[in-house]
């Protein structure tokens, strides 16, 4: 039980390395973004690229860095930070080109809260869709996991679920802009990596490493609790000496044979793994077809 559980966890290791259905980033759901026009209260940053927000690059590499000049970063800015009891909101619009379903959409802020560049107030989002860009229908308003506090930068990466599939070309992304206390009224900017939405299937494996973590976890805990078994097999009171006496040499198990077993054992463990690369190159294509269609 012990060597079957070191294989699933060693396949699990391996499978992840070698499968791009389950390592590498979906391909961004959009095609373009854009601030909302007509609210002179929230800009763009000066000579800020909005196509960066959908090149599929999160910049992970901002992760802890006070650094909202690297490229790829997009800064909205509020221009009524210094007036009291006024918190505008950032209308951020993904264009997904043509009608598609949607239930998840991904937002991924860059923050440094030292810098002003914070997350929503309240730490909500409002989600709404268009069917033609003529006009939205709000679906709900959501809570981001990821919050600002002083002393941190860099990214969260968050996927909304919407809890139901709606039809859209559109989707608007509205959050508004806080209280900042320690320089200003309000919080000045909003940063961004990213924006995208689509089906939940479209960011499978995105960022995979805390779950890869636990099922490891659960298997060694598996092969503990083997062990545990083990024990108490051979320490069962009824195998008492006589009856271990009784055993005759014949019946014992021939040393050198146990040796063969463990010299083959490596062949099987290729085995398995060649198996669940296959695998994972068969998930990729199936996750490949259904984003062409």
């Amino acid at each position: 039980m012990k060597k079957f559980t070191s294989i699933l966890v060693f396949a699990l290791l391996v499978l992840t390395l070698f499968s791009p259905a389950l390592t590498v980033s979906a391909d961004p759901v959009a095609q373009s973004v854009s601030l909302e026009p007509g609210n002179g209260d929230v800009v763009v940053r000066t000579g800020a690229d909005m196509t960066k927000l959908t090149d599929g690059d999160k910049v992970w590499d901002a992760e802890g860095k006070n650094n909202f000049s690297m490229e790829g970063i997009v800064l909205i800015q509020n221009k009524k930070a210094y007036t009291s009891n006024d918190f505008p909101t950032c209308n951020l619009i993904i264009d997904l080109g043509s009608q598609k379903k949607v239930n998840t959409v991904n937002i991924t802020f860059y923050h440094y809260f030292d810098a002003i560049i914070d997350t929503p107030k309240d730490g909500e989002v409002t989600i709404s869709y268009s069917i033609d860009g003529d006009g939205f229908a709000e679906i709900g308003t959501f809570e981001i996991e990821g919050k600002a506090s002083s002393g941190t930068s860099g990214i969260f990466d968050e996927n909304i679920s919407l809890g139901e599939t709606v039809d859209a070309k559109e989707i608007m992304v509205s959050m508004a802009f806080g209280s900042y206390p320690v320089t200003s009224v309000a919080n000045e900017w909003f940063g961004f990596t990213e924006l995208s939405a689509g089906m939940a299937i479209d960011y499978i494996g995105e960022d995979n490493s805390e779950e890869i973590s636990e099922a490891v976890s659960e298997l060694s805990e598996i092969e503990d609790t083997s062990s545990i078994v083990e024990s108490d097999v051979i320490s069962d009171p009824a195998e008492s000496e006589d009856e271990v006496s009784v055993v005759s040499e014949a019946d014992k198990t021939d040393e050198s044979d146990i040796k063969d077993v463990d010299d083959d054992f490596p062949w099987v463990t290729i085995g398995i793994i060649i198996g669940l690369v296959v695998i994972g190159a068969v998930v990729t294509m199936i996750v490949i077809k259904k984003r062409k269609v």
